[in-house]
């Protein structure tokens, strides 16, 4: 289902997360940990992602991202970080302009053509987006007046103030939908959405793979283990190695089943994946023994996804070697994997920052500098990873 910027989607209204999982738990008897995810962050009206921001406490102060900046539509957009994290877009406008760089790249590379996708998965309000479109206006206006921009997400989308901000930096209609079904040419790209799909949750006992399964008792929700779910599991863990005697983790076939989908929609073009995450043998080092789930609340991080069930974040790594394993079978080639520190090095952020010391520290250009640090840092930001793959056959 697809519409333009402008238009909004009618609000569902559901039970409590938590309702829907001990309903889900007594239709079953027990659910995997997989489906627990998708009920905690995606349930229609009751999930992490899809309930209505108020109801999750995000800061809805406009002007949080800029000191002093009027509310205006495009301010709008510049909303400070929800309650619980914050990405990349949410530190300054100077990310955005180096993935722009990167699009303009791509469109020159496809000759550039006269239609240009560029389709945003997990595009949320639309931060991203503005951001990138607004580059492209000012630093590649020809690539710009080319390029339709589609937000894909399954949560609410941008508000009015956002929307509006939108249709004014954008060349053409803005099309908003909750899945990728439309032919591409030009890039998909996502910024921290892998690590939130569902994942299933297995471990390596007595040689064998066992997953995590959730129960209850009473009021409270437990963990048991038993047989896989589905030969996918076996089959993913087989196929990029058995992790050692006594690991537990995570393997997500949402991100195979999302790589794929993805493959399938693009003609030609570049996926551009952002996130935080490892490959296969690293997670399955000493380092992860127990896995990366992580659950986020208010800026605090824990390791109990029953707490608060629909008002926190719930996290895993993920795993790019899947990525590049899977994609290559579905016709993606892999272009290039590094950190983000380098792959923003490599568009020219460095020379940006040199020139910035250069420039008079007003509060603007510190804001950039700061910025800039963070997003190169190595053990922060500039610490996720960046898989650039491409297709370059309509196969």
């Amino acid at each position: 289902m697809a519409s333009q910027v402008g238009k909004r989607r009618p609000r569902m209204t559901a039970a409590t997360a938590f309702d829907l999982v001990r309903a889900a738990i007594a239709e079953k008897g027990r659910i995997t940990f997989a489906e627990f995810m998708e009920i905690a962050l995606y349930a229609p009206g009751a999930g992490y992602y899809t309930a209505a921001p108020h109801l999750r406490g995000e800061n809805s102060d406009p002007t949080a991202r800029h000191s002093g900046g009027s509310r205006n539509p495009e301010i709008a957009l510049q909303t400070g970080p929800p309650h619980d994290y914050y990405t990349a877009p949410h530190l300054h406008a100077v990310f955005g302009a180096y993935i722009a760089r990167h699009v303009a790249q791509v469109w020159r590379d496809l000759g550039e053509p006269q239609h240009f996708d560029v389709v945003e998965m997990g595009a949320g309000r639309g931060i991203l987006a503005w951001d990138i479109l607004r580059s492209l206006r000012e630093t590649a206006p020809r690539c710009w007046e080319r390029t339709r921009y589609r937000m894909i997400d399954r949560g609410a989308g941008p508000s009015a103030e956002q929307q509006e901000a939108l249709v004014a930096v954008a060349a053409h209609p803005i099309i908003t939908a909750q899945s990728l079904t439309e032919p591409v040419l030009g890039m998909v790209l996502s910024n921290e959405l892998l690590d939130a799909l569902p994942a299933h949750r297995v471990r390596v006992k007595n040689g064998k793979l066992q997953e995590l399964y959730v129960t209850a008792q009473g009021e409270r929700l437990c963990e048991v283990y038993g047989d896989p779910s589905c030969p996918e599991l076996t089959d993913y863990v087989e196929r990029l190695g058995r992790p050692p005697e006594g690991w537990q983790g995570e393997v997500c076939l949402a991100a195979v089943a999302w790589l794929e989908s993805v493959a399938r929609a693009l003609t030609k073009g570049t996926v551009l994946t952002i996130d935080y995450g490892a490959t296969w043998a690293e997670l399955c080092s000493a380092r992860w023994v127990e896995g990366t789930l992580a659950c986020y609340f208010r800026h605090r991080v824990s390791r109990d996804p029953f707490a608060r069930v629909g008002a926190q974040d719930i996290t895993a790594h993920v795993n790019f070697s899947a990525l590049v394993n899977y994609g290559e079978a579905v016709g993606l080639s892999t272009v290039s994997m590094q950190a983000q520190a380098e792959y923003l090095v490599g568009l020219g952020i460095g020379e940006e920052l040199a020139a910035l010391a250069h420039q008079p520290p007003t509060a603007e250009t510190q804001r950039a500098k700061r910025a800039i640090t963070d997003l190169i840092w190595p053990d922060g930001l500039g610490g996720f990873r960046v898989l650039v793959q491409e297709k370059c056959t309509g196969r």
